[in-house]
């Protein structure tokens, strides 16, 4: 996010703490750490043209005031605070480290597409499970039908006349 105009950001700057203690007339003040840091944040954010520095430090200053407001010290170091700037690599150190990332970079999306292949696999096989599931229910309704007709058929004929030929072809007495 881009400042519209300077103003936007100085509107947003540190509050500075005049010294009650010395009862200057003059309206000298010092900075306290939060102040100065809150200032190297504000400096940084013209720089970025994002609020991202002045809302870490705001996050930070609230937790200290929240640490003190509950009587808990937390000492955070002004140089623990401050980014270490990235030091300038060697050509070889450049192409090394890019290498890798190209690297990284093919072995992330090679694992995409092994997952992907996974997933549309295991898709396909389920599908095919539920339609033989369903096929196979089917096939069970089916014979189930079947078999209670054949068995009412075959009680509706339980009684079985003397005369009656066997399969032989013989008279069964």
């Amino acid at each position: 996010m881009m400042f519209e105009n300077e103003d936007d950001v100085f509107t947003n700057s540190p509050k500075l703490n005049f010294d009650d203690n010395n009862n200057n007339t003059n309206g000298s003040f010092k900075f306290n750490e939060e102040d100065s840091m809150l200032a190297l944040a504000t400096e940084e954010c013209m720089k970025t043209g994002t609020f991202l520095p002045l809302l870490k430090e705001e996050l930070k200053c609230k937790i200290l005031a929240k640490c003190h407001e509950e009587g808990k010290q937390l000492n955070i170091k002004a140089e623990q605070r401050v980014a270490a700037p990235k030091k300038k690599l060697q050509p070889d150190e450049e192409k090394k480290l890019e290498k890798r990332r190209e690297q990284n970079r093919r072995a992330a999306k090679k694992f995409r597409e092994r997952k992907r292949s996974d997933t549309d696999r295991l898709e396909q096989a389920t599908t095919e499970l539920e339609v033989l599931n369903h096929e196979l229910r089917d096939e069970i309704r089916r014979l189930s039908t079947e078999y209670h007709e054949l068995h009412v058929l075959l009680t509706s004929h339980s009684c079985v006349v003397d005369n009656t030929p066997s399969v032989y072809g013989e008279l069964v007495t």
